[in-house]
């Protein structure tokens, strides 16, 4: 039985599971204030902020968003008493690096043409970190209105490296998904507290040439969006090509393309033919579709049933999850 932490504040008591998922290598935040202040966050401050250096994986600037900042500000009803413009001096290369806050920066910049001399009053934080992983770490402790998801958190945590290199945000995107449900069966539950630190750690250290096989592979075949973007399907790939990777693109490379079979009693066109046919459920429905922990195990009966060249009229659920063969 998990052992729980429990406290009772004010007649309600909750409780916090004891066991911490912990992956090697994981990296630790380990970043020096150098400057905690109020400053006026004016047209000059602002534009400096926006024109500051990015690292690889920063999310683009969202319009959208600053027009709700800029709307929220017209109005009267911006609190800026909770904005953090964040900085980080990164002593590797010796540039500062914008953290949090540019979509403030440019609400404020845009709010010129509706106020001259508009400003805000804003807590200024700004640190010295001493590699590209630990401004990555930085970045990603920070939190805001508009939230940054778990993978936007492991897509930055991955940006830059050998195994993302050339590979579109789409596919980076899917994949994490995938290694997320390969390494758990059921990711969403509640015993499952992967962070996105985790899994980008998975990626770099513990999986790199996999994910970097799956990757190249993903991205050469990104217009069978159907079938190949399926998280699901991702984390089979990636469970089979760690596997058996001299043999995974023999499998894969037809169920993407359908080209190549010469029986349908082939489990890889059986496979193909159920990703065609089979949505992939939400949480939310209990019709129509396929769950993705089914998907992820009906994918890798597929692998099996393909492996020992056993003829397959259908293909139907396990009822366990088993490592591919």
């Amino acid at each position: 039985m998990t052992a729980r932490a429990k406290r009772s504040i004010g007649g309600t008591t909750l409780s916090v599971d004891t066991k911490l998922t912990s992956i090697d290598g994981q990296e630790v935040l380990h970043a020096k204030v150098l400057r905690d202040r109020k400053i006026t966050l004016d047209l000059k401050r602002a534009e400096h902020y926006v024109d500051l250096p990015v690292f690889p994986g920063e999310r683009s600037v969202a319009e959208g968003h600053v027009q709700l900042l800029v709307d929220e500000m017209r109005r009267g009803n911006f609190n800026a008493t909770v904005v953090q413009l964040a900085t980080a001096l990164l002593t590797s290369d010796g540039r500062t690096y914008k953290v949090n806050g540019q979509h403030t920066a440019w609400a404020v910049a845009l709010m010129q043409q509706f106020e001259e001399g508009y400003s805000i009053e804003v807590r200024e934080l700004h640190y010295e970190v001493d590699t590209i992983d630990q401004l990555r770490t930085l970045y990603a402790s920070f939190d805001r209105g508009r939230p940054r998801t778990g993978t936007h958190l492991a897509k930055v945590h991955v940006a830059g490296t050998p195994q993302t290199e050339g590979i579109p945000d789409r596919v980076v995107q899917n994949l994490i998904a995938g290694m997320r449900l390969w390494q758990t069966a059921n990711p969403k539950s509640k015993e499952c507290r992967l962070t996105p630190e985790q899994i980008a750690t998975l990626i770099r250290q513990h999986y790199p040439e996999t994910f970097r096989l799956v990757a190249l592979f993903a991205t050469t075949h990104q217009e069978a969006k159907t079938i190949m973007r399926k998280a699901p399907v991702m984390a089979a790939m990636l469970a089979t090509y760690d596997k058996l990777p001299s043999r995974a693109h023999e499998f894969w490379e037809p169920v993407a393309t359908g080209l190549g079979f010469t029986s349908k009693s082939d489990a890889r066109y059986r496979l193909r033919d159920l990703l065609q046919t089979s949505g992939l459920r939400s949480d939310t429905q209990t019709r129509n579709g396929v769950d993705a922990e089914s998907m992820y195990r009906l994918c890798i009966l597929a692998w099996d049933k393909w492996r020992t060249d056993a003829p397959v009229e259908i293909l139907r659920t396990p009822k366990t999850r088993t490592k591919p063969k």
